[in-house]
């Protein structure tokens, strides 16, 4: 310990020694400093937790090896865990936590972030739970990553108000559907039994001829309706039957028979997989109404691109466009600007394509031509590479 001597002069007779303990005084600071630094850290600690607290959403974070570090009281309460005894054990150890783990464990692996991704798991009473997710990597000092943290949100109330609002959808297309097949069928009725009472009042062939042609159109348009009626209601089928399905070929056979000027444009093979006849149909009623709205004049383009997710098919027209009050309506069912349509064609369309979880734009202007873009799921090939970062193949 460093003491210092100080010598102090009393009236020149004589002199005393003094010595001041200055390695104490030294401590005494160090020490008030470093409780001042703890106190704020502690407080710092404390403002957090209460910050993670507050926040609605459950937040749950995990060191590399899967040891829960931060709990917060709405992931405890959305994840059926006491948060005292969770703190601290293997998330791993926590099955009914076993698919948001894997994606925890994915983003601990890549160092990537992911973004509103959905994943089910189960509480405590076995009760599967829809939630919606984010994630991101934590990483040391030395940017090297040391675990991560989730924010989700429980999606049980909001799934729950959606499938509430889906059937009140299908209760108003309900509605909307009997006055309409009512309105639909009444009129090729009424001519079915106009002509088949004329064909009883003669026998000149000729008009028994004419007559029996107004009831087959008559009973083929009954039977258009009902086409569309059923292929409008049916249900997606759990496993449904996929096959590899090449665009171009499938877009060559639909146009083989079709007298306008066609050009198709693409690179690579547009290879998807689905249910053949259904995608069949959606180009066949896509490509008609192009053609239903040019004159003999009318050019048909048809672009194919793909980029890492989809495989875009573009049909594009020169016809008459359609109304901008009238393009927000032309996918809801029963909607219809055409004489003798029934209103479901591109109803049918979006849906057969949201059941193959692609989607569909429209984009039209009136006088200069129309847009549809379909966008379907691009077929991986085993054994290959993911697909490339951006367009390989551009419009």
């Amino acid at each position: 310990m460093k003491r210092i001597a100080i010598i102090n002069q009393k009236g020149g007779t004589g002199k005393t020694t003094s010595t001041v303990n200055i390695g104490s005084g030294l401590n005494r600071e160090l020490k008030k400093e470093v409780d001042r630094i703890a106190a704020e850290e502690i407080a710092l600690r404390r403002y957090t937790e209460k910050i993670i607290s507050s926040v609605p959403s459950g937040v749950i974070a995990v060191s590399n090896d899967g040891t829960i570090t931060t709990l917060n009281p709405e992931a405890a309460r959305a994840l059926g865990l006491n948060k005292a005894q969770t703190i601290g054990k293997d998330i791993r150890n926590i099955e009914r936590l076993e698919a948001l783990w894997k994606k925890m464990e994915q983003s601990i692996v890549s160092g990537s972030i992911v973004h509103r991704d959905e994943v089910s798991i189960y509480n405590q009473k076995g009760k599967s739970i829809p939630i919606g997710f984010s994630i991101s990597p934590i990483s040391s000092l030395k940017n090297r990553i040391t675990g991560c943290v989730t924010i989700f949100k429980d999606l049980s109330e909001i799934k729950s108000l959606q499938e509430k609002l889906k059937h009140a959808e299908k209760l108003s297309y309900l509605g909307k559907m009997a006055s309409w097949v009512a309105h639909e069928i009444r009129n090729p009725l009424a001519a079915i039994d106009g002509f088949a009472h004329l064909m009883v009042d003669t026998k000149k062939q000729e008009k028994i001829a004419l007559y029996s042609a107004e009831i087959f159109k008559g009973a083929e348009r009954i039977n258009n309706i009902i086409e569309d009626i059923l292929a409008f209601a049916k249900t997606k089928r759990e496993k449904p039957k996929l096959a590899e399905i090449d665009l171009r070929s499938l877009i060559d056979h639909i146009l083989r028979d079709i007298n306008i000027k066609t050009t198709i444009k693409h690179g690579k093979a547009p290879v998807i997989e689905g249910e053949t006849e259904s995608i069949r149909r959606v180009f066949i009623n896509l490509i008609t109404n192009s053609i239903e709205a040019m004159d003999k004049d009318g050019h048909l383009k048809i672009k194919f691109a793909s980029n890492k997710k989809w495989v875009i098919t573009e049909i594009i027209d020169n016809g008459a466009g359609i109304p901008k009050k009238e393009l927000k309506d032309v996918l809801t069912p029963f909607f219809t600007t055409k004489e003798r349509g029934t209103g479901l064609g591109l109803a049918i369309v979006q849906k057969i394509i949201e059941e193959h979880n692609g989607k569909i734009d429209i984009k039209s202007e009136e006088g200069v031509g129309t847009r549809v873009r379909v966008f379907l799921p691009k077929k991986v090939q085993k054994g290959s590479k993911k697909a490339r970062e951006g367009i390989e193949d551009h419009f």
